[in-house]
């Protein structure tokens, strides 16, 4: 008799403990999954732009570009300024006065640290940082005899 008394006892707390522990992990999953879920990024697309390159003052081609970045989409609608004219001045006056960049015979390393630096350059300007990637969506060289033709 007592034999099935511990048994039951024994069973019963097995039982209760079980029933606690898959509450317990489910709200800590629960409430693990609305943080995750806080962060929202978007992606956006801007406009072709189009670089004069000049050597020795004279127009050699022009360098095509489309960026595109990834931003928090809360981030962006605290900014004061929207990010896409300002990323488009700033891609200009980059690859507009690069003198080391050689767009004539660009390297693959050399649109790593571009897109770093414009993504620094952007941030700095727009006083935030909103900024999680800047992307290169199109980036082409014409020169001027292939403008011609």
């Amino acid at each position: 008799m007592i034999r099935t008394l511990v048994v039951g006892l024994f069973a019963a707390i097995v039982a209760l403990g079980s029933s606690y522990a898959a509450i317990s992990w489910t709200k800590a999953k629960r409430d693990a999954a609305p943080a995750e879920q806080q962060v929202k990024l978007t992606q956006k697309k801007t406009r072709m732009i189009n670089v004069p390159l000049v050597v020795n003052g004279q127009v050699q081609g022009y360098v095509m570009a489309q960026f595109g970045y990834v931003a928090d989409e809360k981030d962006l609608a605290a900014l004061s300024a929207p990010v896409e004219p300002i990323l488009l001045d700033e891609a200009f006056r980059m690859i507009y006065a690069d003198d080391k960049n050689d767009f004539r015979k660009l390297r693959k390393a050399d649109l790593g640290s571009m897109t770093a630096d414009l993504k620094d350059r952007v941030s700095k300007r727009l006083g935030s940082n909103a900024l999680r990637d800047v992307l290169i969506e199109d980036f082409n060289y014409v020169s001027k005899d292939d403008i011609r033709q």
